[in-house]
């Protein structure tokens, strides 16, 4: 980092600026300790394969490749935040400078944090020095050899539980299943492999859903941009509950950068979730449904079903399983049993009978009192869907 190099310049915030830049930031990040995020976001956005970082004393350095930043876009790395580009890397970028320059801790001398950023292909790297005290110098550095962007951060002096918060505080945003990067803490103590999302992700749009079905009151919904979880919203959901992961690089933050704007893209994350989870319960029932059918030598048991555009490739078809689902679905089909969206889970849902064989709900609704076949109940989750769904003709 203390690599020569040609001062090519310097200087200060121009007044108008440097209180327009004390304004946001802040308002960069409510929790100053999470600085290192924004880098993060920003790396991805580069298009790195591995994030590598380290923390020696009071400085925290981070590597990474992908493309490099400009001489122009490090003359002036707030110049983004006036302006209406759409280059998220260097929001990124503005963000976390802002937020240590602005918010964070000073020594009892009142020295602020320095920060020092060198980026650029080999034969065209710059090293940017700013810091509170001086502004922002930029050399061009000489004899460099390496492709990476480092940056370097120098804070006054923490206790080692206060030092270790940033790296904890990332460690955790970047345990997500939408991470196409590795991350690298302190020479491999920590290793984050890039994350390969299940097969059963499914996309709509712009938007890339993981999730599986809850048997709960509400629902947990977790955003994610740029590599990191951004947001994490609890929720009631339509009809079913879920607890999802949701990715898109479209998704926008608000001030605190801690929260995803709540605008119609927001919004559509709920409304298509509510969709997928009951298109995955009519889908899960009508397979098992052939699954139990065809142990006993019925091969056709179940109402048809379109095909899902993007079926599930592994179902659970265990009786825990299937009581726990059936638990799950009985109350949105009891209390919205009129509901248009429901028929199709409606049509697929069925209980075992003393057989084994699936006794769909539509058909035992249509029965005569007193014509109930002996079903089974696994467990007390197959007792409160009897209860729920068949109160009356138990």
């Amino acid at each position: 980092m203390s690599a020569p190099g040609r001062l090519v310049a310097s200087g200060s915030f121009r007044v108008d600026r440097a209180r327009a830049l004390k304004k946001l930031g802040a308002f960069a990040l409510s929790d100053v300790d999470r600085f290192l995020i924004p880098w993060v976001r920003c790396a991805d956005h580069c298009g790195t394969a591995l994030v590598r970082l380290w923390r020696t004393g009071r400085a925290y350095e981070m590597r990474f490749g992908g493309r490099a930043f400009t001489r122009k876009e490090l003359e002036d790395p707030f110049s983004c935040l006036f302006e209406d580009a759409d280059d998220r890397r260097n929001d990124d970028l503005a963000v976390g400078l802002l937020s240590v320059l602005e918010r964070g801790p000073r020594s009892v001398f009142g020295h602020g944090p320095r920060v020092t950023i060198v980026s650029g292909p080999p034969g065209q790297r710059y090293r940017l020095e700013v810091g509170a005290e001086y502004g922002e110098r930029l050399f061009e550095v000489v004899a460099a050899r390496s492709s990476e962007t480092i940056l370097r951060v120098e804070r006054p002096w923490l206790s080692r539980a206060q030092g270790r918060r940033p790296i904890d505080l990332l460690r955790e945003a970047c345990d997500n299943p939408f991470r196409g990067f590795g991350l690298d803490i302190d020479g491999g103590r920590t290793l984050l492999p890039p994350a390969r999302p299940a097969k059963e992700a499914l996309v709509r749009g712009p938007l890339r859903f993981l999730f599986k079905l809850a048997d709960q009151r509400d629902s947990r919904v977790r955003f994610h941009l740029g590599g990191v979880r951004v947001d994490t919203v609890p929720t009631v959901l339509n009809w079913l509950q879920v607890d999802a992961d949701v990715e898109c690089p479209r998704f926008r933050l608000d001030a605190s950068q801690n929260a995803v704007v709540r605008d119609d893209l927001y919004h559509s994350v709920f409304t298509t979730l509510s969709r997928l989870a009951l298109e995955r319960a009519a889908w899960t029932f009508h397979q098992a449904s052939g699954y139990y059918a065809r142990s006993l030598g019925n091969p056709n048991p179940a109402p048809e079903l379109p095909r899902p555009s993007e079926p599930l490739r592994s179902l659970p078809f265990s009786l825990a399983s299937l009581a726990r689902l059936r638990r799950a679905c009985a109350p949105a089909l009891a209390t919205g049993s009129r509901d248009p969206a429901l028929e199709p889970l409606r049509r697929q849902f069925f209980f075992l009978d003393s057989r084994g064989m699936p006794a769909h709900l539509p058909k035992l609704l249509a029965l005569p009192k007193g014509t109930m076949p002996e079903l089974q109940a696994h467990n007390q989750d197959d007792g409160f869907a009897l209860r729920t769904l068949l109160p009356r003709r138990l």
